[in-house]
């Protein structure tokens, strides 16, 4: 199947800054990359997820993204074909994830709140072959299911194994447990698709970005290690579905990058969040500025939570406001530094947690490997912090280096996904149809 990616010539530049990304080869796995070699290196029996009152090593997690790639194996999923994922966040769905990764298969997470017909727009626009989604969040699925071109598997997580059955699905428990444990990992190109993640479709239908395989180590190299300096003793917690960059980096790549725990909540509530942090002993939240407010709404959470552990906070997705900061800090006594990201650049990429001075109504500097530009003529400002309008960031806010050119238009230029064009450079399915010379393959 192709992917429809735009033609190499059109790709956005990629400047490769850090010693780091240099050290990547040029074939990797990242269940390979961020468990495996855990496991390898005897370290298997570090807890790589928290979630209730589960506690998943980084064996446990192996054995059982393994089982399940076998079983997708079993049923014909190959590398390069698409496996969609709509779940909450669990357990099931990072081991999901590691399986189709380690297939050589390209995951795409696509969020809970989409209806049948935005479900069947992404299955049919991306092509998948196959979507893992909880018995919760089936109902819109079996209304998408008839208008599906491509997709020939539907796995339910939990929900009424006999009733499943009977309309004809797998079962995510059963295929679990009837493969075996080991599987050879399929290593693939540092610039080979791994990852669709889906807009919310607010200006229209939802656009796929395309994000490479370096990007699961890239993301946890810069932001994980020079955001939030990232150790093997950190539990990494918050409440982004994966189907956000927020969520997908924070939970499946950054911490297994470094040998941490990911704290994982189904739903966010205020209560729950505080019990997670306590119970987990989350040392890095992130969340999103309006669950921050929520949570302050909560009487006596000072006094009935121990948030010891916490030693970095951080928000995104929407103006965090002073006001907001002060409260948090003051009831608290933890910051929280505020940082602008978007789904077509994967993660966050402007922070005050990169020299850990948090400036209320300021999203901070450029992260590690990143450079910003303020257009004004051919002047380059780097360093200094990017303002807070108030409004919710988008990527309206990064403009092609191209075609900015006014004083008062900023446009972040990343080292990792240069900007191309008029907007922000999406690789998506839906983008570049086949041509006379044929579409561009992702094998």
């Amino acid at each position: 199947m192709a992917d429809y990616l735009p033609p190499r010539e059109l790709w956005p530049n990629r400047i490769y800054t850090l010693p780091e990304f240099a050290a990547y080869p040029d074939r990797f796995n990242p269940t390979e990359e961020l468990l495996e070699k855990h496991v390898v290196a005897g370290r298997g029996d570090r807890v790589a997820i928290l979630s209730e009152d589960q506690r998943i090593t980084y064996a446990q997690l192996l054995g059982q993204a393994n089982k399940f790639g076998n079983a997708l194996h079993e049923l014909g999923i190959r590398e390069g074909d698409r496996v969609l994922l709509r779940t909450p966040t669990i357990p099931p769905a990072i081991v999901a994830n590691f399986a189709v990764l380690k297939l050589g298969a390209v995951i795409a997470p696509i969020s809970p709140l989409f209806s049948r017909t935005e479900i069947a727009h992404v299955a049919n626009d991306a092509e998948a072959v196959a979507i893992v989604v909880h018995a919760a969040l089936l109902a819109e699925v079996e209304a998408a299911r008839e208008n599906f071109k491509t997709l020939r598997h539907i796995i339910v997580v939990g929900g009424e194994l006999p009733e499943l059955k009977r309309k004809g699905y797998s079962l995510y428990s059963e295929l679990l447990q009837a493969s075996g444990a080991t599987l050879a990992p399929v290593r693939r190109s540092r610039n080979d698709l791994a990852i669709l993640l889906y807009t919310s479709g607010t200006t229209g239908r939802p656009k796929g970005t395309a994000h490479l395989l370096e990007e699961t180590l890239i993301v946890p190299d810069t932001f994980g290690k020079y955001g939030w300096r990232v150790s093997e003793n950190d539990v990494i917690g918050g409440s982004a579905p994966l189907a956000f960059g927020a969520g997908y980096s924070t939970f499946a790549t950054i911490p297994m990058r470094f040998g941490a725990a990911a704290s994982l909540i189904a739903k966010f509530e205020p209560d729950k969040m505080f019990e997670t942090i306590q119970k987990h002993r989350i040392t890095v939240l992130s969340l999103a500025p309006t669950a921050y407010r929520k949570m302050l709404q909560l009487p006596n959470a000072d006094k009935k939570y121990d948030l010891s552990s916490l030693r970095v906070c951080t928000g995104g997705g929407e103006s965090l406001t002073a006001a907001t900061y002060h409260a948090w800090k003051e009831r608290f006594g933890v910051e929280i530094f505020e940082g602008l990201g978007t789904t077509e650049m994967m993660y966050v990429f402007v922070s005050n947690v990169v020299n850990m001075r948090a400036r209320p109504g300021a999203f901070g500097q450029v992260k590690a490997a990143m450079r910003r530009q303020a257009r004004s003529g051919t002047s380059l400002l780097a360093g200094r912090p990017a303002r807070s309008t108030g409004a919710t960031p988008t990527s309206s806010a990064m403009r092609s280096p191209r075609t900015a050119g006014t004083a008062s238009e900023t446009s972040f230029t990343p080292t990792k996904t240069v900007t191309s064009g008029s907007s922000p450079a999406r690789m998506t399915s839906s983008r570049v149809r086949p041509t006379a010379s044929g579409p561009r393959r992702s094998r």
